[in-house]
């Protein structure tokens, strides 16, 4: 915040809180909403709220409502704050008013770690005013602004505060869980606890690496929508979250995480009143855990807990000797960090061996983790009304399958996209929901998780949520489930026991670290029935890959919101090269693209956004947004044998109507190429920012960036001409073949 004059800020906030206030019966947090709200981070905890300079003061406008303690949080970039104070004052409004409560509270601001004030305030029958003041020694220099964090107004309650705990355990593959069948006892604690919960027999994330299925899971959108890790690195904040949803309904929002790809910075603590980051082993993520539960002991409290644990293959030494006496299994220098791992030769014949053991004892630390967090909550009194989901964000590849010999995989975020990189295991128990016991059998998805914790909150199911809840029946059966490896144009989608898999089908290397991978075959299809280990590749039978096809374009489709798309398949370029040229009507158009097998494809020359590539094995996705909205656009498509409309009719050239151009719900595309338009929609929106060098830092020990881009290596636009004068709602099209 700039020095200057101080500000009277008012917010009206009673249809925020009316509602909260005037509830009696249940206890609950409301919070209180601050002009230009930002996140700031102090000792690694990252808070909402917004910046005051000295007599600086916010009001809100409430409801009338029982008596209750209000309190927040506060910071600073710098010490020594003489005299500072925040002065609260509850005044009644209309013909009687007065003030009912002024409260001057000392504060002593300090960078290194959050201070904490709270206030009781009276009851009111009628309408009042709060207002929050900071007074500071009028000789302290401006600069000294005051991080004030977002006010929430405590409602007591009477009976014990219900606990959600998301507890999830990075790269966790289903199979390794000894309560999905695994021979080794992993979890013996785990599954001791679900018994009593719900099993889902089949769950799949959105994406197979941690940044874009955590934006998955926390919105309960396909990576198609929000874009995260294929187009950008930052969460949409038009995308609810599931800390919002389930704040929403009274509950205090905490995190607990390992950093890394689920740090803050990606716009993943929005929601949260509390988002810690904690590189540590399992034991210590608890510990913390509970001490901020301990904070709010008798407010109902969301907790999402984030270890890396397993992703580092670092067990503790006395968990790992309880699966393996003799740690030599564990192979030479076991105690090494992952990046080191990442580094290390692979063709000693005993490595696949090393890494799974490794792996399993790192699970079996978790598992004592888990099972601390349920002593502290029985100690606590709160685990009798605690309810808990326990999954992952993707699996892991641990040398399941081989090249010539060598092993094919050993880690994550590949295009191959088999089932060992994407099972998570996902258990629930709700004590309040003694119903929700026994097997889903129908495959879930990740997008199921943050509707089911809203229903178990008694929270509204937002409308943007893609999941379905599962406490109140199962998943329906022939949805699309997709999973995605961003940004490296792969996906997989299912129908039934028939996986279909798409790949670039061209030479790649590992956006983590620079290694390449092997070039498989652009499109495999298996029967996970027959075959659940996908050992036998089978042709997908005619009329079920149409069927998958139709729904593998129409979820590639979905990414492309607002947009004139120009699909190429194999073969259909006719002198081996394809170029499209592209223009808005004031300014150049938004370029996403899927499929193209090099970024050099991708030119931006000063007569208009260009895209040129040859002829591949898989086809090439182009979508044009209109950066005014207006759904006008000109376009130079040259170097194909044919181009057809979504109906099938030939586009030889000329104008047509967006809306003519529409792909319509009632078949799928031709086989050739084809350009159609998509609906308006929320959809990703490419940003680009540098990372904080902390967050850079972790990344690096958690083995990523290793001479690799921060961001990730995807075109995300191409500037072009204008063409003034282009009517909206006309596609201009110009064929040069």
């Amino acid at each position: 915040m700039t020095a200057g004059r101080a500000r009277a800020l008012r917010l009206a906030s009673a249809a925020l809180v009316a509602g909260s206030l005037g509830c009696r019966g249940a206890g609950r947090v409301v919070r209180l909403p601050v002009p230009q709200p930002e996140w700031v981070s102090i000792a690694y905890e990252t808070r909402p709220g917004c910046w005051l300079s000295e007599g600086d003061r916010i009001e809100w406008d409430l409801p009338p409502g029982p008596a209750r303690r209000l309190e927040g949080g506060y910071g600073s970039a710098l010490a020594g704050f003489p005299d500072a104070s925040l002065e609260i004052t509850l005044r009644r409004t209309g013909p009687r008013a007065s003030t009912l409560r002024r409260v001057v509270l000392p504060i002593t601001p300090d960078p290194l770690k959050w201070g904490h004030w709270s206030a009781s305030l009276p009851g009111t029958s009628g309408a009042s005013v709060l207002e929050v003041a900071f007074r500071a020694d009028s000789k302290a220099p401006l600069a000294r602004s005051l991080f004030l964090g977002e006010p929430v107004f405590s409602i007591p309650q009477r009976q014990k505060p219900r606990t959600i705990v998301l507890f999830l355990v990075d790269t966790l593959r289903a199979d390794r869980v000894s309560g999905y069948g695994y021979s080794r006892p992993t979890t013996p604690r785990i599954d001791r606890f679900f018994r009593e919960g719900l099993r889902a027999a089949r769950c799949l994330p959105a994406a197979n690496w941690t940044l874009p299925s955590h934006a998955s899971l926390f919105t309960s959108t396909s990576v198609a929508r929000h874009g995260v890790g294929r187009y950008g690195q930052f969460l949409p904040e038009a995308l609810a979250t599931v800390a919002e949803a389930v704040g929403s309904a009274g509950y205090r929002t905490l995190a607990v995480t390992g950093g890394g790809y689920v740090d803050p910075a990606f716009g993943l603590a929005r929601g949260f009143d509390q988002y810690a980051v904690l590189a540590h082993p399992a034991d210590d993520t608890v510990d913390r855990a509970l001490a901020m539960l301990a904070e709010h002991p008798e407010e109902p409290v969301f907790l999402f807990v984030h270890t890396y644990q397993v992703h580092d293959y670092a067990p503790d030494e006395e968990d790992a000797r309880e699966l393996f006496p003799d740690l030599s299994v564990l192979g030479p220098k076991w105690k090494a960090s992952v990046g080191a791992m990442t580094r290390a030769p692979r063709t000693d014949p005993r490595f696949a061996a090393w890494i799974r053991n490794r792996y399993d004892a790192a699970l079996r630390s978790v598992d004592g983790a888990f099972g601390r967090l349920l002593e502290g909550l029985g100690k606590d009194g709160r685990l009798a009304d605690t309810a808990v989901v326990f999954t992952s964000d993707h699996g892991e590849q641990l040398c399941d399958r081989s090249v010539n010999g060598d092993c094919l995989a050993w880690s994550h975020g590949s295009p191959y996209l088999y089932e060992e990189e994407l099972l998570v295991p996902l258990e629930i128990r709700v004590p309040w929901r003694p119903g929700a016991r026994g097997e889903i059998r129908e495959t879930t998805t990740l997008l199921d998780v943050a509707p089911t914790l809203a229903e178990m909150a008694e929270a509204p199911v937002p409308a943007s949520f893609e999941g379905r809840p599962l406490l109140s029946g199962a998943a329906p059966a022939g949805r699309l489930i997709a999973t995605e490896a961003p940004p490296l144009d792969a996906f997989t989608v299912r129908e039934g026991s028939l996986k279909l898999i798409r790949r670039n089908g061209t030479p790649q290397n590992s956006w983590i670290d620079g290694s390449p991978f092997s070039a498989l075959v652009p499109e495999e299809c298996f029967d996970l029935a027959k075959d659940p280990g996908e050992t036998h590749r089978v042709p997908c039978s005619p009329e079920a890959k149409v069927r998958l096809r139709e729904r593998a374009d129409r979820y590639l489709a979905s990414s492309f919101t607002g947009s004139v798309v120009v699909r190429v398949p194999p073969g259909f370029a006719s002198n081996g090269e394809v170029v499209v040229r592209a223009r808005g009507r004031r300014e150049g158009p938004l370029l996403r693209t899927f499929g193209l097998a090099s970024r050099k494809a991708v030119e931006t020359p000063g007569s208009g956004g260009e895209v040129r590539f040859s002829d591949g094995p898989a086809p090439v996705w182009l979508a044009f947004q209109p950066a005014d909205g207006a759904r006008a656009l000109e376009l130079d498509v040259g170097g194909l044998s044919s181009l057809v409309s979504a109906r099938g009719e030939e586009v030889s050239g000329g104008v047509r109507q967006w809306d003519r151009l529409a792909w319509s719900a009632d078949g799928p595309l031709p086989e050739g190429a084809s350009v159609f338009t998509t609906p308006e929609s929320i959809g990703p929106a490419p940003v680009s920012r540098a990372l904080p060098t902390d967050v850079v830092a972790r990344l690096l020990a958690l083995g990523y960036l290793r001479g690799s881009p921060v961001a990730p290596p995807h075109p995300a636009s191409a500037g072009g001409a204008a063409s003034a004068d282009l009517p909206p709602g006309e596609v201009r099209i110009r064929r040069a073949d």
